[in-house]
């Protein structure tokens, strides 16, 4: 455990008020449109990526590592693969 605690310490917690998470998501398109959508997608994934510098503080870093993760589960909860971290 360093200075600022350990990274159990920064593990996000459900709240139990919160009954929806909101989609950032692009809307689905028609089957002719699914890699345009793959890209749109891909697109806000990595510039979320972009933004996790090895030179932010923990917690800055933990907010990027938490909203990948939240757009993986939109994706998967839109029948979509989740893209790899």
């Amino acid at each position: 455990e360093g200075p600022r605690g350990s990274a159990d310490d920064f593990a996000p917690q459900p709240l139990k008020s919160v009954k929806w998470e909101l989609d950032y998501l692009h809307d689905p398109r028609p089957i002719g449109q699914l890699e345009q959508l793959e890209n749109d997608d891909r697109e806000l994934f990595d510039k979320v990526a972009s933004m996790n510098t090895p030179t932010l503080k923990d917690t800055a870093r933990l907010h990027y590592t938490e909203t990948l993760d939240a757009l993986n589960r939109m994706r998967i909860s839109n029948s979509r693969k989740a893209f790899p971290l």
